[in-house]
């Protein structure tokens, strides 16, 4: 029986996706950087297994001319589907994946690394490592570093060590997650994570706080990528203030502690400076809100920006927010650790923040307006990935005091790891989500029929078969574990009926199949649409690209709803624009644009549409079919419908 390797079934791709085309086989060659002579003979491998897998396609060769296909339409994409449909996904996965251990690579690397070696480490071609590097570079510039490329020297990243070690962290953290650890596993034995762990637990018995269950693991990995650079002698450096700041810490003698238990094992020495950066790194941590049931002292500061913070949002959303306690000292907690983010260089990803804007894009809009609002009054900039976990506080604020509409989901647990760990689960779920009411903790052998009549769904930490809807979760209860619950519910809370965008949409505001490939573009021409039927003055659109330069306004789906400052709203309309082929908005697709012109004067009905927005993005093959109608009037009246 044939096979087609990878190279092969690219070729087989390109001439598939172009059959009315001839193609050479140097052509193909120059495209995948190889011989010509193997490219010949990866057609004739792929001429064989045509014969044997299909009937109505085949390979023909034309002196002078070159390769083509020679099959019918439907032959094409039957074939097209049975070869490339289905591991679409993995193949996504996969890219995505080697593109995060290249940057891994590259982060870790002490010396430059040839295009060649690279292509070579990972069975792609040059032209593959190229396209990857591009897009690692858009990555890295949120950390101020730079992939740069010499002749005769080659590819590394440029820019201050403690950068490299927060953007490292990012990609070693998802790539543990994911348990795709492929160059991960070269840089840390599996020993040495538990060997780390084990010395970060019994340290943090002497903290004056307790680590979430993610920052401890975070913090493992920061050790770790410290006692590997060390070993290359690639220090980080730290001014004297900052080195001053740490040392005046209670955390600093635990870290000290820390370090010199390490050293005999790693056979290293920590500088006082790895130390004082360790301790930074502690003090940036995400905490739990209590420690034996004391509340965790914060900053004057922080308390005063807290409160400020909450008043404005309250105005904003017209919620009593200044009333709920909770929210105070969680607010309070998170925003300890991220002044200390903040005003020591340490950005975090926030490997949720997409799927924030796009499930509670108007709480997200809220938050981000205050806390410009803030920023502008001479407060410290809050970047989006900590505005997002803001708004999942304000968000837990709002269900708490709504309760989710008025009706709570009723769930069953399955953790079948004991009373303690059962419990702790319990705990966090009936915390984190006040909608809903736990009816009972099961045995996986005890889910049967009945389970229908006593909950709407389960939450497990492992694989069951019930009749009802299951959520699997670790029990720890990751924060991207939370927020697939939170989106689970909502979706089944949620209407799928659009009456506020139906009422604001204007039909004469509705661009289709407009030309352009850039989104400020696009924004440009939809706002001055609107503001030419006199519902938003001229000022409205500046302030919308404003907005968007500082956070794209992309909510998943392939929607993207820019919107500016309400001032300049003379009355509240919403104007579609359509781009002529999908639009690249800030390395998202757009298809489908909603240009916003709210005053935000009625917080109900602008809660609803962000809503419907919302629960527009969970079809994207409806986007699709919005995306393209030929008329104004079809549009509408697919969504009406």
């Amino acid at each position: 029986m044939i096979v087609v390797n990878e190279r092969q079934k690219e070729i087989l791709r390109l001439l598939l996706e172009d059959p009315q085309s001839y193609h050479t086989a140097l052509g193909f060659a120059d495209t995948l950087e190889r011989s010509e002579k193997t490219i010949r003979n990866d057609l004739n491998v792929i001429e064989s297994w045509l014969d044997e897998h299909s009937d109505g396609v085949r390979l023909k060769r034309q002196r002078s001319r070159g390769i083509t296909i020679e099959a019918g339409e439907a032959e094409v994409r039957e074939l097209m589907d049975s070869l490339f449909s289905a591991d679409t996904t993995s193949s996504r996965q996969g890219s995505e994946n080697r593109r995060e251990e290249l940057a891994v690579l590259l982060l870790s690397s002490r010396n430059a690394r040839s295009l060649q070696e690279l292509a070579d480490h990972f069975y792609v071609n040059r032209s593959v490592i190229r396209q990857e590097l591009a897009e690692i570079s858009a990555y890295l510039e949120r950390f101020s570093l730079t992939v740069t490329s010499r002749s005769r020297v080659g590819v590394f990243v440029e820019g201050e060590e403690r950068h490299k070690r927060s953007a490292m962290l990012g990609l070693v953290h998802r790539l543990y997650r994911e348990e795709a650890h492929g160059s991960v596993k070269r840089l840390f034995d599996d020993h040495e994570f538990r060997l780390v762990e084990r010395k970060l637990a019994d340290s943090q018995q002497a903290l004056p706080l307790r680590l979430t269950d993610e920052s401890f693991h975070n913090m493992v990995l920061h050790i770790l990528i410290a006692v590997k650079r060390i070993k290359q002698q690639c220090p980080v450096i730290l001014l004297k203030e900052e080195l001053a700041r740490a040392e005046e810490k209670p955390e600093y003698s635990v870290m000290h502690r820390l370090a010199q238990s390490l050293e005999p094992l790693f056979s290293i020495r920590f500088p006082e400076q790895e130390t004082a950066y360790l301790t930074l790194r502690i003090l940036g941590a995400k905490v739990e809100n209590e420690l034996n049931g004391t509340s965790i002292q914060v900053d004057e500061g922080v308390a005063s920006y807290a409160d400020r913070m909450i008043r404005e949002v309250s105005q904003l959303a017209g919620q009593p927010f200044e009333t709920d306690e909770q929210l105070r000292s969680d607010i309070q907690v998170h925003l300890q650790s991220a002044l200390h983010r903040i005003l020591y260089e340490m950005p975090i990803t926030n490997p949720m923040l997409s799927e924030i804007k796009k499930m509670y894009a108007y709480m997200f809009q809220l938050v981000y307006k205050a806390a410009r609002h803030l920023q502008d009054e001479g407060s410290f900039q809050l970047p989006e990935e900590e505005t997002a976990y803001l708004t999942l506080h304000f968000q837990s604020a709002l269900e708490r005091a709504q309760q989710l509409d008025g009706r709570q989901r009723r769930v069953l647990l399955v953790c079948p790891m004991g009373i303690g760990m059962s419990r702790l689960l319990r705990t966090k779920i009936e915390r984190k989500f006040s909608g809903l009411d736990v009816a009972g903790s099961l045995a996986a052998s005890e889910v049967d029929g009945s389970v229908k009549s006593r909950a709407d769904f389960i939450i497990s930490t492992v694989p069951v078969d019930a009749p009802i809807p299951v959520i699997e979760v670790s029990p720890l209860l990751y924060e991207s574990e939370q927020l697939k619950i939170a989106r689970f519910v909502k979706e089944m809370n949620t209407s799928r009926s659009f009456p506020v965008l139906h009422s604001l949409i204007k039909k004469d505001c509705i661009q289709l199949n407009t030309p352009g490939s850039d989104r400020f573009e696009l924004i440009r021409s939809i706002g001055k649409c609107v503001f030419e039927k006199g519902f938003t003055q001229k000022k409205y659109t500046k302030t919308s690209i404003k907005r968007e330069k500082t956070s794209s306004t992309f909510i998943g789906g392939g929607v993207a709803i820019p919107h500016g400052d309400p001032a300049f709203v003379n009355e509240s309309a919403i104007g579609i624009l359509t781009p002529e082929r999908p639009v690249n908005w800030e390395n998202e697709e757009v298809r489908l644009v909603f240009f916003l012109a709210s005053k935000m004067d009625e917080n109900e009905k602008t809660r609803a549409l962000f809503a419907e927005l919302s629960a527009l993005t969970e079809d994207p093959v409806f986007i699709r079919k919005l995306s393209e109608q030929k008329s104004a009037e079809e549009l509408l009246a697919l969504l009406h419908n």
